[in-house]
């Protein structure tokens, strides 16, 4: 799962129809199969909404952080964190809000993609039982 929420968000871009967002060191949780405890760890990578309308965009200038937010993938909506890995076709978007002021980011699309970037860094252990593990 991808952290929504103290996300750092360092560039927002419209292009020929196509929405795209960068983050940096995102907390990513990993759960092996029957395992009893998750990990945590920080990576970077892009939000691509295709065929993208831009609802609202912040008026700040990046870099900014997240407070939490939903992802829509067609009848599913994650609220502050999403599955990975994440490509789906359909009704998608993201509606997003940012630590700073409350501003909101809305964009809806027909295809939403999350590519990581770069190495996963591994920071800890997570019990199943830990309440930062959710």
């Amino acid at each position: 799962m991808l952290g929504l929420a103290g996300m750092m968000i360092t560039e927002t871009a419209m292009e020929e129809g196509n929405f795209s967002l960068s983050f940096v060191d995102a907390d990513v949780i990993k759960t092996m199969d029957g395992a009893r405890q998750r990990t945590r760890w920080k990576q970077s990578g892009r939000l691509l909404i295709r065929q993208a309308e831009a609802e609202r965009v912040p008026q700040q200038s990046t870099p900014y952080t997240l407070a939490g937010g939903d992802l829509t993938d067609n009848v599913y909506i994650y609220r502050d964190s999403v599955r990975l890995p994440l490509h789906s076709h359909g009704h998608v978007g993201i509606e997003l809000s940012v630590r700073q002021g409350g501003e909101k980011l809305i964009v809806h699309g027909k295809e939403i993609e999350i590519v990581m970037q770069g190495t996963a860094h591994y920071l800890e252990h997570l019990d199943k039982n830990n309440a930062a593990s959710s």
